[in-house]
């Protein structure tokens, strides 16, 4: 965030210093091409870290670090902006040549280096003017630059002498340094900072120039002046603002503390002209080097440990409470006394009863002593981001006050938790979709902690990194999705509570919010239905009627379509009434009569539920069929059906058989033409009427066909040649003899034919998938390759998959006679499992059939399953190195074993890594922690995540992926020693000490265990290496090996050097 804030600070700097530099190419050409000294054109000197460049022609300097970062402007090549002007005798000079009003002076002395300073001066008018630059280490560690002018009459005369200096402030890349005093920083929105100004004798003691602002972090750049002490001398005036404007002063200037602003940031100080008498010098000197937003220099120098700012974590600022420590030291000549000091905070800091002043211990200071005082700051919740200032003032009987302060970065910590709002489904609902998403609104004005959120759905409860649960934070929308296995089962309710969700602030929803819905899976059913299935009745006008019902949602009763015979209805048909949920069409409404001797189908083809949401539910069973007969008392003959074969290969004999039906039964004297029989007449020139070829006697055969008796001829027709016109009838008479034999009725078949084809037609292979596939795709095309040379008769092409046969004039079928491919594209999912396709016979263009073949193959779309984990979800484990298990299996294709991927801690495992074992047997898993090289930390959650796949083909569609886990939690480890005492004489018998304590588990840490005598005396200490396996133990010796004495000891354990145990242990004899 800190370097967002720079990068955007620059950005507008520059942006504006280019807006400016339009308005005042003026001052683009002074920053751009003003001074570019070359190396030849300049003195460089370094010390305490600090690094000074000096014009060799006007003595102009700029300063920054030996590191390479600036101070000023300029550094270290460019040229210095910073210049320094004097009035002399009413007169202004300046070693800057760009400054109106002012002569422009060089060196009468190049600058040269004289013993720790560098050196140069100016003769003007009768006075020189020395400029000295010594870098000086006032504080330790930190490096400045003490800037010093000397003046001295050269000419016998007393002369008036004052000096200006101006200082280009940088902080390293930052040309728009935020400034401050000790008096405080002056903010003004937009820009760096509001202009100040002040003038002796109320002048600070010292001045700041920031790389990014007053409540910047401590890794970045801090410059600082000091204004009196350490021999600098007070200036008469002094004033931070903007370079553009101070660098066009040379002497008379007015402040505007209300309005200006600045970006470009620079200090102007002011020496007021004195007079200098033959012989006398006039001095003054000021400090600028490096500084620290820790340390106030001062008469009472202050240093504290105030943070740049606050951290919001585990649901509170960190540091919080914050632990202020002040030093105080005296670096002045005498003695203080009565050292106290004055906290300052804002409103939401506070400190136990108001203490915000007190005296420093000790009170009375030395020289060069130093007095410390302490508070504890409470900070309270802000519901923004913000920067607050915290300041202390030092006071004493017999030195000047100074005052410390900075601006910290505190971030926002709201205390309004989220409300959750269900979006769907709706409570009491109906959904038909087994796997509806459950969505729910979160408003919140923060951010969700997501691995906060957890919920109960059918009594399992989900925390985030479950597969199920996601989270949107553009739609502010929690959604669980249920994976396979863990689908709603039909007509159950489903209970949903969203038990937990927080925002970043740690605030969670006020309580749960839980509800209900229903799930319905199954369409209508048809549970009763009139006449019954095989009535037979003489009414030609029989009302037909059935009762629609489903067990959970209503009937769409306007989505019901069912025919009788030929005729679509539905219940806006006229004669069709809806009686509650029973549909009744009534024939004689309508004057429509059913033919005699006529078998009534009735087909119920569509019905749908009414859920609330998803696509409704169709009729189960679809379509649901009966029929009913209506008789004529039996004045006809018998009713012929269902001939076969329709078709045959040349040259082999073969059998006719259909169904015969009479209401009276079939009567059947085996007599042939002659008598009563059932019999068959056939030819091959294509007509009965005139002669037949031949005559044969059928008999019934077991077993009832599909439309009364089935008939078969007794023994089998001659083998045909091809091309011959096979025509054949079948004779029968009914069995009503109620008036005797004459009472009998004979009917005759239709002429029938049966094509007598060559056996060679079409080639035929199936492509996609190959017999005996497994698939993941649910719609699966099938591809196969059909082929004749004579071309392929299409009105003979059919498919049946799954006991549903497809012409070539269905949706689904289609053949492509230029690649030879026969495509059926499934308008549906295919069932899980087992599919099975035929080619049904098939003819090429001049009647040759191919008998076809089926295949099979199998469609899986289900993922893998993972059972048996261990340990259980959320238990609480006290093995050092815990066992993980688990059982995966796939029920259909079988699991690829390579795929396996377990995750845990954020490592990854595969079958065959070390510590990780899998029995093919019986699909578990098993990996020995230990020998995974995991470690875990006491208390610690650990979440495994599993990956696998399944073994279908993927060339089809992508294999069937489970992605799941669980996790468990590390107990805590006490601290325990045992046995106590021991008895260290190898005996066998508790000869060592074992100890336990928190976080062994670690292989990282860095423990030991300290033993002590009862004096104090360190008498062993066991370190990692002493450690065999996972015991810590001791054995009763000393660093050298040697037997304890008999007595007390004491003992402590450290981890990572905080002591975590500590207790005493005997050693007998």
């Amino acid at each position: 965030m800190k370097r967002l804030f720079i990068f955007l600070f620059l950005i507008s700097f520059l942006f504006i210093s280019f807006l400016a530099g339009i308005a005042n190419a003026d001052y683009g050409t002074r920053k751009s091409v003003y001074g570019r000294w070359s190396d030849e054109g300049k003195l460089t000197y370094s010390r305490h870290g600090i690094r000074v460049c000096i014009d060799n022609e006007d003595g102009r300097f700029t300063e920054g670090l030996t590191t390479g970062e600036r101070l000023l402007f300029g550094f270290p090549g460019e040229g210095s902006t910073s210049h320094t002007n004097f009035r002399v005798d009413g007169v202004i000079y300046s070693n800057y040549n760009w400054i109106t009003g002012a002569t422009y002076v060089t060196c009468s002395a190049a600058p040269h280096i004289v013993d720790t300073s560098v050196v140069c001066s100016w003769d003007i008018t009768g006075v020189r003017i020395e400029q000295v630059l010594t870098p000086v280490e006032i504080i330790p560690g930190l490096g400045t630059l003490f800037i010093e002018y000397y003046c001295t009459p050269t000419d016998g005369r007393s002369h008036t002498v004052g000096i200006l200096l101006e200082l280009d402030t940088m902080i390293d890349d930052n040309d728009a340094a935020p400034l401050s005093t000790a008096f405080g920083y002056a903010e003004a929105p937009g820009s760096s900072g509001r202009e100040q100004e002040f003038r002796a004798p109320y002048m600070p003691n010292y001045w700041q120039a920031f790389e990014v602002g007053p409540d910047q972090p401590p890794e970045y750049l801090v410059g600082q002046g000091i204004l009196y002490g350490w021999g600098a001398t007070m200036p008469d005036r002094f004033c931070v603002g903007s370079w553009p404007t101070y660098v066009d002063v040379a002497w008379d200037y007015t402040a505007d503390t209300l309005h200006n602003t600045y970006w470009d940031s620079a200090v102007l100080l002011w020496w007021y002209p004195v007079t200098i008498a033959p012989g006398d010098t006039f001095r003054v000197g000021t400090y600028y080097g490096l500084g620290d937003p820790t340390v106030s220099i001062g008469e009472l120098t202050l240093s504290w440990n105030l943070p740049g700012g606050l951290d919001f974590e585990d649901c509170n600022y960190s540091p919080n409470p914050i632990e202020l420590t002040v030093n105080v030291q005296n670096v002045g000549d005498t003695t203080v006394f009565n050292t106290y000091c004055t906290l300052h905070l804002p409103d939401m800091m506070s400190v136990a009863a108001d203490d915000t002043i007190r005296f420093t211990t000790p009170s009375t200071l030395d020289t060069n002593e130093t007095g410390t005082v302490s508070w504890t700051i409470d900070v309270e919740p802000y519901p923004n981001d913000t920067v607050v200032c915290v300041s202390v003032i030092a006071h004493a009987d017999t030195a000047d006050s100074n005052l410390i302060f900075r601006c910290i970065e505190l971030p926002a910590w709201n205390l309004n938790p989220p409300t959750a709002s269900i979006i769907t489904p709706l409570p009491d609902s109906i959904t038909s979709c087994a796997d509806h998403t459950i969505e729910i609104l979160i408003t919140d004005e923060n951010d969700i902690e997501t691995s906060s959120i957890e919920m109960t759905v059918d009594g399992i409860v989900y925390t985030w990194g479950a597969p199920e649960l996601a989270y949107d934070p553009a739609m502010h929308r929690i959604s669980f999705t249920p994976s396979a296995g863990h689908y709603y089962s039909d007509g159950s309710t489903v209970d949903v509570c969203l038990d937990h969700c927080e925002d970043v602030y740690c605030n969670d929803i006020v309580e749960p919010l839980c509800w209900s819905f229903i799930a319905d899976l199954s369409g209508p059913y048809v549970d009763w239905f009139s006449p019954p299935e095989g009535f037979m009745t003489t009414d030609a006008q029989t009302d037909v009627a059935f009762h629609l019902t489903d067990d959970v949602s209503d009937v769409n009763f306007g989505s019901v379509v069912f025919t009788i015979n030929d005729s679509m209805l539905s219940i806006y048909s006229d004669g069709v009434y809806l009686i509650g949920d029973t549909i009744i069409f009534i024939p004689e409404s309508i004057g429509v009569d059913f033919s005699s001797v006529e078998t009534v189908w009735v087909q119920v083809i569509r019905a749908e539920d009414m859920p609330f949401y998803c696509d409704p539910n169709p009729l189960q069973e679809a379509p649901f069929s009966w029929y009913f007969i209506v008789a004529d008392n039996d004045t006809t003959g018998p009713f012929f059906d269902n001939f076969a074969p329709t078709l045959w290969p040349a040259d082999s004999e073969f059998y006719i058989a259909c169904d015969i039906w009479d209401t009276s039964g079939v009567y059947d004297d085996n007599t042939g033409l002659e008598g009563q029989g059932v019999v068959l007449i056939w030819d091959i020139d294509g007509e009965l009427d005139m002669d037949h070829l031949g005559e044969l006697q059928m008999d019934s055969i077991p077993g009832a066909g599909s439309f009364g008796s089935r008939f078969q001829t007794i023994t089998p027709v001659p083998p045909q040649a091809e091309g011959v016109d096979f025509i054949y009838r079948v004779r029968a008479f009914d069995d009503d003899s109620d008036l005797g034999a004459e009472d009998r009725h004979m009917s005759w078949s239709d002429d029938r034919r049966v094509l007598i084809y060559n056996v060679v037609g079409p080639e035929y292979r199936l492509l996609v998938p190959y017999d005996s596939a497994y698939t993941s795709c649910p719609r699966q095309e099938i591809d196969i390759w059909l082929f004749d040379e004579n071309g392929v008769d299409t009105s003979t092409v059919s498919l049946t998959l799954n006991g549903v046969s497809y012409s070539i004039t269905s949706d689904e079928l289609s053949y492509y006679p230029e690649e030879s491919l026969l495509v059926f594209v499934p308008s549906s999912n295919l069932p899980y499992g087992e599919n099975v396709v035929t080619l049904e016979p098939v003819a090429d263009t001049i009647g040759n059939f191919s008998p076809g073949d089926t295949w099979s193959f199998f469609v899986d779309t289900r993922p893998p399953t993972m059972s048996n984990n261990l340990p259980a979800q959320g238990a609480v484990i006290d093995a050092l190195h815990p066992i993980i298990s688990f059982s995966i299996a796939d029920e259909l294709s079988g699991l690829v074993d390579s795929s396996i991927v377990v995750t845990v801690k954020g490592r990854s495992f595969s079958i065959g890594d070390y510590g990780v074992s899998f029995d093919e047997v019986s699909g578990t898993v098993v990996i020995n922690t230990q020998e995974a090289g995991l470690s875990f930390r006491d208390g610690e959650f650990v979440t495994i995540d599993v990956f696998a796949y399944d073994a279908v083909d993927p060339i089809f569609c992508p294999p069937n992926e489970l992605h799941t886990g669980w996790s468990f939690q590390m107990s805590l480890i006490p601290c325990r020693e045992s046995p106590n005492p021991i008895t260290p004489n190898n005996d066998g018998i508790n000869d060592y000490a074992s100890f336990k304590f928190p976080n062994m588990r670690q292989k990282l840490t860095s423990t030991r265990i300290y033993i002590y005598d009862i004096r104090g005396k360190l008498v062993r200490t066991i370190e990692a290496s002493d450690v065999v396996g996972d015991d810590w133990l001791w054995d009763g010796r000393d660093e050298r090996n040697r037997l304890c004495r008999q007595g007390l000891y004491l003992y402590v354990i450290e981890v990572d050097g905080e002591k975590v145990c500590n207790g005493t242990i005997s050693i007998a004899r």
